[in-house]
């Protein structure tokens, strides 16, 4: 394959593990942050980690490898791996949406639906189905059968069509009771109406977050199920060159839609991104910039030090990129929150104003 796909296919794959990694260490290391949504946001996060671990690394490995074939024993095991890991982050993804339907659309029946144990029988369901979804496919190809492939193009068309058909579903679901909501609230409440808004539009927000994420998903799925009706026809899909790349694209952004918009999450990365502040403003001055100091080294000509200097380099910008990431996002998120404020402000003082002047009019 070309090197432009393995450069944009590693790079997509280290910040796409670096994303999940962080939002798994944070939430694992927080004990406030182990609540039950949390719970299928890290089910997610490490389903996402795995993809951008296996898809293109799997493929690079295999490339390599001169027996690594989808007749070998190594094409059987590769193969395996990624149907099971791909399908895993889209079921996980689905029951995380399922969860947050019932938050949004029956709040009510959420607080004696949701249990502990119901957690984790959905956690466990999400990995458990394509599991054997995987273990399905794999002994079909085994058996021998005749059109064994147009059989595997059916069932993967299928699973993939009811992904997409029940993440359809809930949002539309969701978007449809939040309107609703909005619009009761505006006849209803007509005093408290820049209050009321407030409100709705942080969970219509998240929901159009949702939304996005989604887009990508289906394109994603999309592409997949081209795949499974070429299978159908015993043709080859070739589309690893723009299909590997956006699943680790729609793992890496799941993150950021179903995790860093969350409150308690937004809370915990403040606090951490303000603590390491703190700790770089007492900190001694460096003695040397380590970017300086490979530029030095790469003068010089030994060998050794040249290729030791160009991993140093390589990792100080894959650094430097995953800051400025998490930066960017934070800052981002922290202007909305700053001016949503000062609108709510702004929109309350008006409120005062007219309520003195209906009491002086009396």
């Amino acid at each position: 394959m070309e090197t432009w796909f393995w450069v944009l296919g590693w790079f997509l794959s280290i910040l796409t593990m670096a994303v999940n990694g962080f939002l798994i260490l944070l939430v694992c290391s927080k004990r406030q942050l182990r609540t039950k949504t949390n719970a299928f946001v890290v089910s997610l996060a490490v389903a996402d980690f795995c993809v951008g671990m296996i898809a293109v690394p799997s493929l690079f490995l295999c490339g390599l490898a001169t027996e690594c074939t989808s007749r070998s024993k190594e094409g059987f095991i590769v193969m395996f791996v990624r149907v099971f890991i791909v399908y895993s982050s889209g079921a996980n993804l689905v029951f995380l949406v399922l969860e947050r339907f019932f938050a949004v659309v029956k709040p009510l029946k959420y607080l004696t639906f949701m249990k502990r144990r119901r957690v984790i029988q959905m956690v466990l369901t999400s990995w458990g189905i394509p599991f054997l979804f995987a273990v399905t496919l794999v002994s079909i190809k085994l058996s021998g059968i005749d059109r064994a492939r147009t059989v595997l193009g059916y069932l993967a068309l299928l699973f993939e069509i009811i992904l997409c058909v029940i993440l359809i579903f809930f949002l539309a679901s969701m978007f449809f009771a939040l309107y609703s909501r909005d619009r009761a609230l505006a006849k209803q409440l007509r005093f408290n109406q820049p209050v009321a808004r407030a409100k709705t539009q942080n969970k219509a927000s998240a929901v159009k977050w949702v939304a996005l994420v989604t887009c990508v998903f289906l394109s994603c799925y999309g592409i997949m199920m081209r795949c499974s009706l070429l299978m159908l026809t015993d043709q080859k899909c070739n589309d690893f060159h723009y299909k590997i790349p956006l699943e680790v694209i729609n793992s890496g952004i799941n993150p950021i839609a179903y995790a860093f918009f969350k409150r308690d999450i937004q809370h915990e990365c403040k606090k951490l991104l303000f603590k390491r502040r703190l700790n770089v403003s007492f900190a001694p001055k460096p003695t040397h910039l380590s970017f300086l100091s490979v530029s030095i080294k790469l003068s010089r000509n030994d060998r050794a030090r040249t290729m030791s200097s160009y991993l140093y380099l390589l990792f100080e910008i894959i650094l430097c990129v995953i800051l400025i990431f998490f930066l960017t996002s934070m800052f981002f998120v922290v202007y909305n929150l700053n001016s949503r404020d000062r609108t709510l402000a702004k929109q309350l003082r008006f409120n005062q104003l007219v309520a003195r002047a209906k009491t002086q009019n009396t």
